[in-house]
């Protein structure tokens, strides 16, 4: 038995190392130290680490990304919307869709026929993140959240291609690009977003407290002007929750 759980535990270090390993290469080094540190001790602490990805207009306008023949990214109308909180209660309700458009958010969602591919929200107001965090977008970048790839869509990197192609398109509306957010724990889309040509990261750290709330922002999120406030409005929010999706 003992042997067994020796071998076990073997087997799940080497599979850490490995992850760090790929972290550091084709993440960034600082993002491999917090993902480690989360991993040490992340579950005995009241912090929560979270990894900023920066899609930049220009990068984007230089990577050409085009959305695979068949497919469209389009902005989305309420009935769309209700139609895909129908058919997948786990990744859309109504409550969510009546909250985030009441507050001026907009869903885009890709296409592919009359087929929903994958849709994600933005906002240019403060949104909640989660309970007590609200993250407070800069004037010149929309935020990205609530992203969602149907099942049958999934290993085409369509999230990452929406945000690319959207972020080519904002020269229009005078922004810079886009920001959201990937918790470090989540290591599946840590790595995909690195695969993103000219994508950037910032980190930040933050404790919600009864008090308000305490965030050290990495000098790439203060050089963007991100900001997160905290309190009893962003706890009693019923619905803004933004999971970062598991597959990009």
């Amino acid at each position: 038995m003992g042997i067994r759980s020796d071998s076990k535990g073997t087997i799940w270090l080497a599979a850490q190392v490995r992850l760090f390993h790929r972290l550091w290469q084709d993440v960034h080094s600082s993002i491999a130290c917090l993902w480690l540190l989360d991993r040490l001790v992340g579950r005995f602490l009241p912090f929560r680490t979270l990894v900023i990805p920066l899609f930049d207009r220009i990068d984007c306008l230089a990577d050409h990304a085009v959305l695979p023949a068949g497919y469209r990214l389009k902005p989305a109308r309420r009935e769309t919307m209700e139609r895909v909180a129908a058919q997948h209660p786990e990744a859309l309700t109504q409550a969510f869709i009546d909250e985030a458009l009441s507050k001026g958010d907009t869903p885009f969602v890709i296409f592919r026929g009359e087929d929903v591919a994958e849709f994600h929200w933005f906002a240019t107001t403060p949104t909640r993140m989660f309970a007590g965090v609200w993250i407070h977008p800069p004037i010149d970048r929309l935020y990205s959240y609530k992203g969602y790839v149907m099942p049958a869509y999934r290993g085409n990197a369509l999230h990452s291609l929406g945000k690319r192609v959207r972020a080519q398109e904002l020269s229009r509306a005078q922004l810079k690009g886009i920001v959201s957010f990937v918790e470090v724990s989540n290591t599946p889309s840590l790595l995909s977003a690195a695969k993103i040509p000219g994508q950037r990261f910032g980190f930040a750290i933050i404790w919600p407290k009864a008090s308000g709330l305490w965030a050290y922002r990495s000098p790439a999120c203060r050089k963007a002007g991100i900001q997160f406030t905290g309190g009893a409005q962003a706890s009693n929010s019923p619905s803004m929750t933004s999971q970062s999706p598991t597959r990009l």
